[in-house]
């Protein structure tokens, strides 16, 4: 028999669109025969857990939701356009140029963790699953 293992760390809940996702992958991995084993956000509730009939483990802290989660693609490529430039023209000051580099590197950074910290929550998915 087949293991799938799925991580919806924004699944906090039924009646969201998660869940149902979540709810329709489960129902048909085991209709075809397949172990499925999912995580999902520690605050779940009791509930959806057991609605979904299958293995599940609370193992992640954030969501795609929270800022610098650098987990759904699109809320990216908008925080992307949203950080400044590095224009090195007569016109931006030194004191300006800093400034900018100062909140990129902030942003950068806070990415970073966000991203270090769900690579530890998988690990720590795997090693429980």
């Amino acid at each position: 028999m087949g293991r799938i293992f799925l991580i919806e760390n924004s699944l906090v809940g039924a009646g969201t669109h998660h869940f149902d996702l979540v709810e329709c992958l489960v129902n048909a991995s085991q209709e075809l025969g397949f172990d499925i084993s999912v995580g999902v956000n520690k605050r779940c509730d009791e509930s959806a857990l057991q609605a979904l009939r299958c293995r599940t483990l609370r193992a992640f802290t954030s969501t795609v939701y929270q800022p610098f989660s650098a987990l759904a693609g699109l809320r990216q490529l908008k925080r992307a356009m949203a950080l400044p430039r590095f224009e090195k023209t007569d016109r931006v000051s030194p004191l300006t140029r800093f400034l900018n580099w100062f909140r990129f590197r902030r942003e950068q950074s806070l990415v970073e963790k966000s991203v270090c910290r769900f690579a530890q929550e998988c690990a720590a998915f795997f090693a429980d699953v």
